[in-house]
């Protein structure tokens, strides 16, 4: 899976995104008996409030109504209680709100009635029970217009065989744009696990519980080129952010820096942060608002920072 999933876009047309009507489910083939073909489709990603209130190896992308659409090259691992096979798209259906996989049939022979699948494919993850172990979200990001990074809109999706598979979001996503050019920006929760390797209960209508998080990280780093004016989206695992959260940008050249007075250096970095408890949940998007410089290229927001 490449160039992974371009998301969303305002808070107020989030409300409408991601959503997959049934009339756009209708894929030729469906699911097979066997498991060789699997039909799946996406739950939906709904905002869930500005945090600081101001005047998206897979190829999902974003269309112009701003749904996440199945590409073909995406791959899914699916768990049948014997073997982690990878599927691949096969067909997407014209709005490319759903699509079909195919792969090896599942189970010896065609014992399997049930399976799990995670999103993206990642050859290192197992399944045992009801618990999908070696899934990592990367501390370490790539900047996506109006998106977020290939490797980090992980999903799951439990279903008996025959039936189609509804993928569930893992994490959640914070957006936010500047009116600057950035080459990074860095989202850290002093003490808290934004990113790491854990594991995924999965419940048998597909629903994630993130759980035994290990070599966790407080800070996420967006990197890449960050485009004034621009959403970008940070993926995190949920949970609540006790000490608040900072937030660090790093300008793009010299000339988006501070052209201090009295020989000063000019200020090419830029920090702001909130004492704010935060609570992030699960397939929600909160937005951290627009970033902007004042008349003296301070970062500022709308909002007192402490």
């Amino acid at each position: 899976m490449k160039n992974f999933a371009q998301l969303m876009a305002t808070t107020a047309a989030a409300m409408m995104l991601f959503s997959c009507s049934s009339d756009d489910n209708t894929v030729p083939g469906g699911n097979s008996g066997d498991g060789s073909t699997l039909k799946a489709t996406m739950g939906q990603l709904t905002p869930d409030g500005d945090i600081f209130p101001s005047a998206p190896s897979t190829r999902t992308t974003l269309g112009a109504s701003k749904e996440i659409k199945w590409v073909e090259g995406d791959s899914i691992n699916v768990f049948d209680g014997t073997q982690n096979r990878r599927f691949n798209v096969t067909t997407v259906s014209a709005e490319g709100t759903s699509c079909t996989f195919a792969g090896t049939p599942l189970g010896d022979g065609n014992a399997a009635t049930r399976y799990v699948a995670l999103y993206p494919y990642s050859m290192k993850s197992t399944y045992s029970g009801s618990t999908i172990s070696g899934v990592t979200l990367p501390y370490v990001q790539k900047a996506v217009t109006d998106g977020f990074d290939p490797a980090c809109n992980l999903m799951t999706a439990s279903a008996d065989v025959g039936s189609n598979l509804e993928f569930n979001h893992v994490c959640s996503y914070i957006k936010v744009k500047t009116d600057f050019d950035c080459s990074g920006l860095t989202l850290t929760a002093e003490g808290q696990k934004l990113a790491g390797d854990f594991d995924i209960a999965v419940g048998t209508d597909g629903t994630p519980t993130v759980q035994n998080i290990t070599d966790a990280s407080d800070h996420v780093k967006l990197v890449g080129d960050i485009k004034a004016g621009t959403w970008y989206y940070i993926a995190v695992l949920p949970g609540t952010y006790s000490q608040g959260i900072k937030v660090q940008l790093e300008a793009a050249t010299y000339k988006d820096a501070i052209e201090w007075t009295n020989s000063r250096a000019p200020l090419t970095s830029y920090s702001l942060s909130s004492s704010n408890a935060l609570t992030t949940a699960q397939a929600k998007i909160k937005s951290l608002g627009e970033m902007k410089k004042d008349a003296l290229g301070r970062a500022t927001k709308y909002i007192d920072f402490v």
